[in-house]
C-alpha cells in the first residue's frame, strides 16, 4: 500500500462504513456507525443482512396501528409505543435456514435487524394514520 499522505481528502458518514482495513491487516468492522467485534462480526453481519431480506414483519401490528392512529392518533401512538417495544416473536421472524440461527452471533444480528424493521414499520404506519386523521379532519371542518 502507498504510503502517500498527499493525495485527496475523502470523507464518508460513519454510518456508511462497514469496515476498515488497516496497514497491519487489522480489520475493524462497524454495524450502523458502532463498532462490533472482529470475530462476532461475520456472522452478525450475515444475520442482519438475511433478516433485513427475509424478515416480512408483523402485518397484524401494523395494520391495528395504522386503523388506530386513523380512527384515534393518541390511541394508536400508544399502540405502537407498547408494539414497538417488544421484540419480534419467534414464529414472525421467518429465518431463512434454521441451522444458522442457532449460532448465536447469526441470530443476535437477526434479532437485532428485525426489531429495527419492526420498530421502523410500526411508527411509519402511525405516521400514516396521523396524516390520514389530519386529512379527514380538515375535510370535514371544511365542509
Amino acid at each position: 500500500m502507498d504510503n502517500n499522505q498527499k493525495g485527496p481528502k475523502l470523507r464518508k458518514p460513519l454510518t456508511e462504513i462497514s469496515s476498515i482495513s488497516k496497514q497491519d491487516e487489522e480489520t475493524i468492522f462497524f454495524l450502523e456507525g458502532e463498532r462490533i467485534p472482529v470475530e462476532a462480526s461475520e456472522m452478525f453481519l450475515n444475520g442482519w443482512n438475511d433478516a433485513s431480506t427475509f424478515y416480512p414483519g408483523n402485518r397484524t401490528a401494523e395494520n391495528l396501528v395504522l386503523a388506530g392512529s386513523t380512527i384515534q392518533p393518541l390511541a394508536g401512538l400508544l399502540a405502537a409505543i407498547f408494539i414497538s417495544q417488544e421484540p419480534p416473536k419467534e414464529h414472525n421472524l421467518n429465518y431463512p435456514d434454521e441451522a444458522m440461527m442457532e449460532e448465536e452471533n447469526y441470530r443476535l444480528g437477526y434479532e437485532d435487524q428485525a426489531f429495527k424493521i419492526k420498530d421502523r414499520r410500526v411508527m411509519n404506519k402511525w405516521w400514516i394514520g396521523f396524516g390520514v386523521n389530519m386529512v379527514l379532519t380538515t375535510v370535514v371542518l371544511l365542509m
